[in-house]
């Protein structure tokens, strides 16, 4: 063959991918059949496809190098790559297999720089020499072999076969992910940075051409499917909770509790707080249900893409005013599980790390979130308000499987500020037809108007002057960033008067005293803050992005149960506490469930003292990142280490130690 012939040897390259991929297809069969064998035909067929994922990912890479592999020797470069490739798959799927998370660079961090913790053994360590020689001739051979056997394959065709057969696996993948069919779904958390199509606009459509094929959902159907399929005592990967809820079950309604006036609460609660003793004669612990008599009322209340230093008495005086009172407490070092609104929004109402929601995602229904399955439980009215579409990986469903129109308000058919308005009125007539009810109430409320483009109604703009074109740093991301952070905080100061008047609402509702209410925001929002061209969210872990507003307000008959029990939140804190810290402090100190927190959250109790934690998992859509000591450890190549606070600035050394227990916080709930 010549030295250079475009035809030889770049028909040679190709050829070398399709034949030296069926030792990758065999090593990427091996993470699918971790999850067990497929439990039906339509499974099988897609479990075996998978692999095309990475073919064609290869496929592009080798059209990229293409002109360097026209020259005869270089095709050695395409197998030294394609041996590093295997080799990190023989590594992730002994390392995923062990400890249930796939390999990324914080953990070759740690391999690099601290063998001893990681666990590698010098046997270890000439063991990967050899397999690594092993794979490197698996891949020399296939070229020797075609070049001295020249096998007539067609690259052209059989590339085009392949990459239909891809199509094929992601196809099924829609359809099952639509369904929540776990046969399908449960390989994705498996597979090393496997990220399927899913796409509900093609399935609306299917749904509506052929609805014979494509039915609507039945979510009791599949609820029920979901959880015979995905029983975790049965070999499941996901095992949450840990152990069984115990949550004492007080009276489900109202009417149940008694009909005493606000007065006889408060004066028999004092009594039952004096009258209780265990056998020994000491202070029973009390929770906040027992004293009152009945389960408060809680409000969520988020608003999009709301960074912490926005919550100030110019930009959201009322909320702010709030964070003043009495029995408010504000987090002033509050992050959020995400830079992205579905890591932000799990994080926050799992009270689980980012890292867990692949597998809660892989089959939605079954591996619902605990803390609202349990206000479920408890009785609770349960009802969402939303101007977003929570729907998108499985969002909606993992959080509260089927709502009913009553249960789950979402206009979207106006613009965003004029759909927040409407989702205020509703949120507001709700509240005030709540006070009729023998049921305490859980209502989220998610703000959308924050989002890019930042709307708001005229009558809103305080800050000038405006961006008028609010996608103008994509051209030019080094634009003076005033003008469009001018435009941020008008929509904020909008979000915050609506809010104003879903507060209004409940301080005069009859159960105010009995309502405990949560301020936050899903993730925060960059405006060019590190002078690097980073704007939006989603593409670092800096403190613009990923820091959020936190105030949690009491009841006054809330404030008195924990005062009673001798617990109190503290007025203003800059400890470090996160969105994982919010369900365990709910379901702990409210809804008074007696297992450790550990049985169901990643976080802490923010009614307890708490310990000096050793960081935070964040994640976007495609990274991950350990934020410990003002620093972030990322996942992501392109970005590496860096200060939180500055991304110009070094992060400081890595403490190996924190690292490893953040990593074991963050698969203490995987099956092995």
């Amino acid at each position: 063959m010549d030295f250079f012939d475009i035809k030889k040897n770049g028909s040679l390259s190709y050829k070398f991918l399709l034949v030296s991929f069926a030792f990758s297809f065999l090593l990427l069969i091996g993470f699918t059949g971790l999850a067990g064998w497929p439990s039906s035909i339509w499974g099988g067929i897609y479990a075996s496809l998978t692999p095309l994922y990475y073919f064609v990912i290869l496929l592009f890479i080798t059209t990229l190098l293409q002109p360097l592999l026209w020259f005869k020797q270089t095709i050695w470069v395409l197998v030294a790559g394609k041996t590093l490739i295997d080799l990190a798959l023989i590594a992730d799927f002994f390392l995923f297999r062990v400890y249930r998370f796939h390999g990324d660079l914080m953990f070759f961090n740690m391999l690099i720089n601290d063998f001893k913790g990681v666990g590698i053994s010098i046997g270890m360590v000439l063991a990967s020499i050899v397999v690594a020689a092993l794979v490197f001739a698996i891949n020399a051979l296939v070229v020797i072999y075609l070049i001295k056997k020249a096998p007539r394959l067609k690259p052209l065709k059989v590339n085009g076969i392949m990459f239909g057969l891809f199509l094929i696996s992601q196809l099924i993948h829609i359809v099952g992910f639509e369904y929540k069919v776990n046969a399908v779904t449960k390989y994705t958390p498996y597979l090393p940075y496997y990220a399927p199509i899913t796409s509900g606009s093609l399935m609306a459509k299917l749904q509506a051409k052929w609805p014979s094929v494509f039915p609507k959902i039945n979510h009791e159907e599949q609820a029920l499917l979901s959880n015979l399929v995905n029983d975790s005592s049965k070999g499941g990967l996901f095992k949450y909770p840990k152990s069984e809820l115990q949550c004492q079950v007080e009276p489900r309604d109202r009417s149940a509790a008694g009909s005493k006036s606000d007065s006889e609460v408060d004066s028999s609660s004092d009594s039952n707080v004096d009258s209780s003793s265990d056998s020994k004669g000491g202070s029973k612990s009390q929770s906040m249900g027992e004293v009152v008599g009945l389960r408060p009322n809680i409000l969520i209340f988020v608003a999009e893409s709301w960074r912490q230093d926005a919550l100030n008495a110019d930009v959201t005086p009322k909320i702010h005013a709030i964070s003043e009172l009495p029995n408010s407490s504000q987090f002033n070092n509050h992050l959020s599980g995400g830079s992205v609104t579905v890591n932000g929004m799990f994080s926050l109402l799992y009270g689980l790390n980012p890292t867990y929601r692949p597998f809660a995602e892989s089959a939605p229904m079954a591996n619902r979130s605990a803390f609202i399955k349990q206000l479920e439980n408890l009785g609770y009215d349960i009802g969402v308000y939303t101007s977003s579409n929570l729907e998108p990986f499985s969002l909606q469903t993992m959080l509260f499987g089927q709502l009913d129109e009553s249960q789950f308000f979402n206009p979207m058919d106006a613009d965003v500020d004029v759909n927040d308005a409407v989702v205020t009125e509703r949120v507001i007539q709700d509240i005030r037809a709540g006070n009729k009810s023998n049921k305490p109430w859980f209502k989220l409320v998610f703000l959308t108007s924050s989002h890019h483009a930042y709307n708001y109604p005229n009558r809103f703009e305080k800050f000038t002057p405006v961006e008028q074109n609010p996608e103008r740093f994509v051209f030019n991301p080094g634009m003076e960033p005033g003008p469009l952070v001018n435009r941020y905080k008008n929509s904020v100061h909008y979000i915050d008067d609506l809010f104003g008047q879903i507060w209004s609402s409940v301080a005069e509702s009859q159960y105010a005293e009995n309502t405990l209410t949560v301020i936050t925001s899903d993730h925060g929002e960059e405006f060019d803050d590190n002078k690097i061209g980073f704007w939006g969210h989603g593409n670092n872990f800096s403190r613009a992005q990923v820091a959020v507003p936190m105030v949690i307000h009491q009841g006054a008959k809330l404030k008195q149960a924990l005062v009673s029990q001798g617990k109190s939140l503290i007025k203003s804190t800059n400890q470090l506490t996160g969105h994982v810290d919010l369900v365990p402090t709910i379901m702990a100190d409210v809804l008074a469930c007696k297992n450790p927190v550990s049985d169901y959250a990643s976080g802490f109790s923010l009614f307890n003292e708490r310990p000096d934690r050793d960081g935070l998992v964040v994640a976007s859509y495609i990274d991950t990142a350990y934020i410990m000591d003002n620093s972030v450890f990322s996942t992501n190549l392109a970005l590496g280490n860096y200060n939180f606070n500055d991304m110009n600035k070094s992060a400081s050394e890595v403490n190996f130690q924190k690292l490893n227990k953040l990593k074991i916080q963050s698969t203490s709930m995987l099956n092995r």
